[in-house]
């Protein structure tokens, strides 16, 4: 049995997007009915009923969801994975200099490096 949306095929996800831009025509539609032909070909004689593939169809094809998710390869076809990829704003906001918070922390383990390394060494030193 197909898992119809966790995996799929690069030729049957061409086919579904291709489906969910044809979704406001309708099932009289004589190239949606032939993208649903040809999909069903591609399942290796399993069968799937039109109201399951306009379903499977939007879950693959919707462009809005896809930012989000980006399509994984594994050894059974493709799969959907969450996108980690920085967001468009957040690359555009990094810089080449440390963020402030950061350096202040440095700062401040710079001036107090004696006297912390005193402190935690001092029952050591007092043995010498």
């Amino acid at each position: 049995m197909n898992d119809y949306f966790n995996r799929q095929s690069a030729t049957q996800i061409k086919l579904l997007r291709d489906a969910y831009a044809l979704r406001h025509k309708g099932w009289n539609n004589h190239e949606k009915q032939a993208l649903f032909l040809a999909y069903t070909e591609t399942l290796k004689g399993e069968t799937i009923d039109k109201n399951k593939f306009d379903a499977v169809a939007s879950y693959w094809g919707n462009d809005a969801r896809m930012k989000a998710w980006d399509y994984s390869k594994n050894r059974s076809g493709f799969s959907l994975a969450p996108n980690k990829m920085m967001a468009h704003a957040a690359i555009t906001k990094k810089s080449m200099q440390n963020s402030a918070p950061a350096n202040e922390m440095v700062n401040f383990i710079e001036q107090h490096r004696q006297e912390m390394m005193r402190r935690m060494y001092a029952d050591r030193l007092s043995n010498i």
